[in-house]
This record gives structure tokens, sequence and C-alpha cells, in this order.
């Protein structure tokens, strides 16, 4: 480890000497290549003397095991759904015309793009790569961070019923719906802090509370390197573990995970049938329907149906009753989106008119 530490130094122009030396060396060649608030526990006033060799490992650590860091353009244009759909089939052209495999550009511009329409410029300010992750692919946190776990990404298993071509194609837009769900939590965020009165915002709200709890922490340990975040993660898991555990058992029932999911497989659809090679893309087109499909009637085995079952699980009972009085003035499409109560002789119908609950559903999207 020390050799190594030692070659790192030797790559960046810093000579080994003092420990404080060595650490405000790399406090200066890391801030000038990043935003420097993003290493400010390496600055030379941050802590005091006996916490130099505690420093000094983190940057050994920034040095040896990087990560990717990259700001989300500022810009607060807002651009048109056709423009952003456009642009994201026209990226995706590109990259298979090139047999390129998915990167950090591809995932960046795809954020700009999906900010830019969504007019989240003040909720998503950065994107952060990292390696590993033990339950996800890519997370947002309420800080306006959204993290992606490029080794995940890479291990995206490919359905067996796809053909060769569509098996390429999948990873595009897979990846596309992924950080799409993420961006979506975002736009849900956004619609719950700007809005107190409709079905939405309360979902958000009601669905969120510890999340925002957890994130307080989370934030404060978001910027760490790789390996020293997953440390510090890990501790921070444990400490709410009995709350998270819930919420794993219980996710696929939670309205807002549930919105998202439909929202962007809608995405990827959207984008297959915009594709100049969509006859060939039959099986990848029917794959991404039968999820929004899946979506839209699972958990009505409940007896209330998913939203109340999962609110009730945080016992948030008078968030339920305030929502089956919401839920009477909206349409079924809305309230199948949302998981909201639907009575059996409507759902019903909804199984026998797929097509047309599919459709008005989609242009709730």
């Amino acid at each position: 480890m020390l050799k190594r530490y030692e070659e790192a130094l030797a790559t960046f122009g810093i000579t080994s000497g003092f420990v404080e030396d060595q650490v405000e060396a790399i406090y200066q060649h890391l801030s000038a290549q990043y935003n420097p608030e993003i290493f400010k526990f390496l600055s030379p006033e941050y802590c005091d003397m006996s916490d130099k060799k505690h420093q000094l490992t983190m940057a050994y650590f920034l040095l040896c095991e990087p990560f990717s860091h990259y700001i989300v353009t500022q810009n607060s244009i807002m651009i048109k759904k056709e423009q952003m759909i456009e642009e994201i089939s026209r990226m995706i052209h590109d990259y298979r015309k090139r047999n390129h495999e998915v990167d950090k550009n591809f995932i960046v511009e795809l954020v700009e793009l999906l900010v830019s329409f969504k007019g989240l410029h003040q909720y998503v300010k950065d994107v952060e790569f990292r390696r590993y992750s033990k339950s996800s692919m890519a997370g947002y946190a309420q800080s306006g961070t959204l993290t992606v776990f490029e080794q995940e990404l890479k291990n995206i298993v490919i359905p067996e019923m796809l053909e060769l071509e569509e098996a390429r194609d999948y990873l595009y837009y897979q990846t596309t719906y992924i950080v799409g769900h993420e961006i979506e939590h975002a736009a849900q965020q956004k619609q719950g802090k700007e809005s107190s009165k409709d079905v939405y915002s309360f979902l958000w709200r009601g669905c969120t509370d510890f999340i925002q709890k957890d994130e307080a922490s989370f934030s404060r340990i978001a910027a760490l390197p790789t390996p020293i975040f997953e440390i510090a993660n890990a501790l921070l898991e444990f400490s709410t573990k009995k709350q998270h555990k819930k919420y794993q058992k219980n996710w696929s029932y939670c309205p807002i995970e549930r919105a998202a999911e439909i929202h962007e497989n809608n995405l990827a659809l959207t984008l297959i049938e915009q594709a100049q090679n969509r006859k060939f893309l039959y099986n990848l087109e029917n794959l991404f329907c039968n999820n929004i499909m899946a979506y839209l009637f699972y958990g009505y085995d409940k007896p209330l149906g998913p939203t109340d079952f999962y609110l009730s699980r945080f016992k948030q009972y008078g968030d339920c009753l305030q929502l089956m009085e919401l839920a009477k003035s909206l349409t079924l499409e809305k309230r199948l989106l949302l998981g909201l109560q639907v009575s059996n002789e409507e759902l019903e119908s909804a199984k026998i008119n797929k097509e047309k609950i599919l459709s008005g559903v989609r242009k709730l999207c």
C-alpha cells in the first residue's frame, strides 16, 4: 500500500515529506481539477494537526482509488419533450452506429437532457460515478447528487428473449430507464416541494419522510472517496437498518417507486418507437410495454391497493384516509399509475381493455 501511495505521489509530482505537506499538496492538486468544496476535508484549516494522519489516509484513497465527478450544466432553459426524445434518440443512434458501449459521456448527456426537459436544474446538480454498490445501479440523493455505479451497469443481464441486435440496443435503453428512474425521483421532489395540495406532492412527502432524515446524514459523507464512502455508508445503513429493511421488503408497493418505474419504462418504450431500426426491436418493444402493464396491475391483491398497503406498513394511517378522499376525483388511469384504490369492477374492466388503459397512462407520463 505504501509503495502504491508513493507511486501516486510521484505521478502527480508530489514529493514525499512531512504528512501535512503531502496532504496540502494533494489538496491543491485535486482542488485545481474539481470543485474545492468536495475535498475541503483535506484543506489546511479543516482540522488540527492531530487529524493529519486521518486526512492522509483519505488522501491516499483519493489518489489510488479515484472517482469521477461531473457538474450538471446549470442552464435554466427548458426543452420540449419532442426535442428531448429527438436528442436522446440521436445519441443512441450515434453510439449504435459507432458500435460504442454506454460510457460516462452518454450518461452525463442523458442527465442534462432529462434535467432540461423537466426543469430540474435546482434539484440535480451533479453526477458522481462510483465503482460498486451492493444493491443498486444508480441512486438520487435529495441534496442534488445523482450517483451511478459503473460496475453494476456493466453487469446488466440481457434477457434471453432478445435477438442479437436487440441485445446490443437493450443496454442503451435499459441504461436510459435506470438513469431516468432516478431523475424522476428528483422531479417528484420538485413537485412535492413546490405544490402542497395535489396527490403527487402528498404521496412524495408521505413516502420520503424517513428517507429525508437519512439523507441529511448521507449528504455529509457523499463526497468522500469510494472506499471511505463505502465504509461510512455501511455504518449509516446499519444505524437505519430496521427502517431500510422494511422499505426494501415493501419497495415494490411504494407509489413513488411505482410511478418512476412506469414513467421511465415509458421513456424507453417511446425511444424505441422513434428508433430508425424499430422493425428489428420487436421483442425489446414488447419487453418495456409489458413492464408498464405489469406495474400498473401490481399490488391489487391487497384489499385497498398497493399504496394504501405501503403507507399502512409505515403507520401512515392518516395519510391513507386522506388519500381515499383525494383518489375519488382521479381517473382510473391516474389511480393505477399511483397504486390508489380501484374497485373490483374497474380492475377487471382495465384488464380487459389493456390497450386503452396503457394509452391513457402513457399520456400521463
